[in-house]
């Protein structure tokens, strides 16, 4: 952290880890510092949170060690984005102020995912494109169908391995685990009422996310503001490198203010 400023928390989407963000950050301009919270069962040992206001109680306590006053400043992605409101929300029921909050192509009306299966080949095309961005191109879907459903897998691991987009000790097992985590985080949206914004946000909505609110269906904070940005992509490929340079100078202009 900074002399002159106040770092900015980054919230998990729904796989748990913060890799997701790793292409935004080079992006983003310099000085300003950021804190990337992952979600609990990663790691050996560890239990799944499958309650989002209990997350977001367990991520305000861990913001809180890095920075014990606000203002604050919350960023997420997805499903990030949802836990990142509520923390907004208990920051605020507290009396600590939070400065900005940031949600990447989060909607109040997000479709929770359907079925999990390591074997289907759309699945893991799409899990690719969290995973693995830099070679997803790669991992299609008819890559998959033309291989055996217990040799799938290790393929995608191996690709990704390969490529530089997981590190080189990724396994099976770590993958199993980000899946778990993934249908936890599941169902913790799935039985979340979203809080009301309460704060400045700002939402840097997908040009192809298929709701036809521009604000995805968020209202704007009362006496606050609702800034939209409009970023290229997907829900998914928003965060790709090519996208995010169309509005990482705009993200940073967000965050220094926020964090200065």
């Amino acid at each position: 952290m900074t002399r002159d400023s106040r770092p900015s928390f980054w919230v998990h989407a729904a796989g748990g880890n913060v890799l997701s963000y790793a292409v935004m950050v080079r992006e983003l301009s310099p000085g300003i510092d950021i804190y990337g919270i992952q979600a609990r069962g990663l790691e050996d040992g560890q239990e799944v949170l499958t309650d989002l206001v209990q997350m977001a109680t367990c991520y305000v306590e861990a913001v809180r060690e890095v920075q014990p006053d606000g203002p604050y400043t919350l960023v997420g992605w997805s499903f990030g984005g949802m836990v990142a409101v509520e923390m907004a929300a208990q920051f605020r029921a507290s009396g600590d102020e939070v400065s900005e909050l940031v949600l990447i192509d989060t909607g109040t009306r997000d479709a929770a995912p359907g079925q999990m299966d390591l074997t289907d080949p759309g699945f893991l095309a799409g899990l690719a494109q969290f995973l693995a961005q830099s070679v997803a191109h790669q991992l299609g879907p008819a890559i998959f169908a033309a291989l055996p459903a217990e040799a799938r897998v290790a393929h995608f691991i191996q690709t990704a391995v390969e490529a530089g987009a997981l590190p080189p000790t990724f396994t099976e097992d770590e993958l199993s685990r980000i899946l778990t985590v993934y249908a936890g985080c599941n169902d913790a949206y799935r039985a979340y009422e979203p809080a009301v914004l309460a704060v400045r946000t700002t939402l840097i909505r997908a040009e192809q996310n298929t709701d036809p609110d521009p604000r995805l269906g968020w209202a704007p904070p009362e006496g606050g503001e609702l800034r939209v940005i409009d970023a290229p992509g997907t829900h998914v490929t928003v965060m790709h490198e090519a996208h995010v340079r169309a509005y990482a100078r705009q993200l940073s202009d967000v965050l220094a203010r926020a964090t200065s």
